[in-house]
């Protein structure tokens, strides 16, 4: 009697485990679709938020992922693989091999999201803890809107879940491409110096080649429609 009752209750136990690790998945998916709705937000509803935040342009890729820390798990790897998809999002080429700016501009980016989100990492205060951040990240002649969206769920240590599951991470992210016509002058001028820092002729360069580039690309746009016409 008393080994069947053990072998009961182990599998209750189980089953009650796998209860609250079904339940942490769904909270984790619900809190994906939250967030993937609000990163539309932002690009269906523009109007709604250009008075205090540099929005416009479409989302171009997006990407999210749910992971579970177990005891085992090292913040820094679940650090990297939020940095990984904010990589992801990039599909930059460059012309020449040598030219190590695509790879700069990598780097440079996860450095700029491991830092924002540091804090979410290695802290076990609280049970719920979220983040939300957006970042203009320009690079070349676009300038690109990326937002992050974190949260982090503290399982109790008393919960039957907890030698499988810590804690569970929900990330999402998505990048834009900015539409020049809708920064304001000084904005321009400011992201236009992240990327040739404050020397007034390079700068100067630098709006000359874009209004050549931005010319180019506005009449291949028109010649593509009148042949989408005939």
């Amino acid at each position: 009697m008393g080994e069947a009752f053990s072998g009961d209750a182990a599998q209750g136990e189980e089953e009650n485990v796998k209860a609250e690790l079904q339940m942490l998945m769904s909270m984790a998916r619900k809190q994906e679709k939250l967030y993937q709705q609000q990163v539309i937000a932002y690009y269906q509803n523009p109007d709604e938020f250009k008075e205090y935040e540099v929005v416009g342009g479409r989302m171009v890729s997006d990407a999210s992922f749910i992971s579970v820390k177990t005891k085992s798990s090292v913040d820094d790897l679940l650090m990297e693989g939020v940095s990984n998809i904010v990589g992801g999002l990039f599909g930059l080429a460059s012309d020449d091999e040598k030219d190590d700016t695509k790879s700069k501009f990598e780097s440079g980016t996860k450095s700029l999201i491991s830092g924002a989100f540091k804090a979410m990492f290695g802290s076990s205060s609280g049970s719920e803890m979220t983040q939300q951040e957006f970042f203009i990240l320009p690079f070349g002649y676009t300038f690109y809107r990326v937002d992050v969206f974190m949260w982090r769920f503290n399982v109790d240590a008393s919960a039957g879940v907890y030698d499988k599951a810590e804690s569970v991470y929900v990330s999402v992210a998505s990048c834009g491409v900015l539409d020049t016509a809708d920064l304001k002058p000084d904005e321009l001028i400011a992201f236009v110096q992240q990327i040739e820092g404050r020397n007034k002729d390079n700068i100067l360069a630098w709006f000359k080649d874009y209004l050549e580039i931005r010319k180019g690309a506005d009449e291949l746009v028109r010649e593509v429609q009148e042949l989408d016409k005939k």
